[in-house]
């Protein structure tokens, strides 16, 4: 007798610009679903609260991102947050340092910040798949056909939180798909 398999659930965050948790940010509309941009210098952060936890097995995030600055100048960066607890220290941030054309899986630990370098456009899409295995303790992430991978701290499960991070600039962002 064969077992079954279970099927992974699929579910879409959407966080709207009047949604509430968030640290240094400005939110707006924006076609590809919602426009982040810090009030102040440093990171702004926007994080929601998931339904469910999720403690074990393997999850896939699909997102995409792109700067919204007009001028040639300025920061432009976009990261996916996610982790056990809010705030900065307690989110893993997985993205794109788009002026420093690398693609970064950052675990809040300088010994182990992870990136890869790109070729990319200022002005560019970028869609990431970003699949985290809770069981072996891993991160990996695709972004544009580039791919960077980390360990993944324990002190960031279960996950209970999602959201986005920008630094010093403005960037739009589609609502997160996960699938688990």
């Amino acid at each position: 007798m064969m077992a079954a398999t279970a099927k992974a659930q699929t579910t879409t965050v959407t966080i709207k610009p009047d949604a509430k948790g968030g640290h240094n940010v400005e939110l707006a509309e924006h076609e590809l679903g919602l426009e982040v941009k810090t009030k102040e210098k440093g990171d702004g952060i926007i994080v929601t609260e998931l339904e469910k936890p999720i403690s074990s097995g393997t999850v896939t995030f699909k997102v995409s991102y792109q700067s919204t600055l007009t001028e040639p100048k300025g920061y432009r960066n976009a990261a996916l947050l996610f982790g056990s607890k809010r705030g900065a220290g307690n989110l893993v941030g997985v993205g794109t340092l788009i002026g420093g054309r690398s693609h970064v899986i950052n675990v809040r630990d300088k010994k182990l910040l992870k990136n890869v370098k790109a070729k990319m456009k200022n002005n560019e899409k970028f869609d990431a798949v970003v699949t985290v295995d809770l069981d072996a303790k891993t991160i990996k992430l695709v972004v544009n056909g580039t791919e960077v991978e980390n360990e993944l701290p324990a002190k960031f499960m279960p996950i209970k939180f999602v959201g986005y991070n920008v630094a010093n600039t403005s960037t739009a962002f589609s609502p997160i798909t996960i699938e688990h």
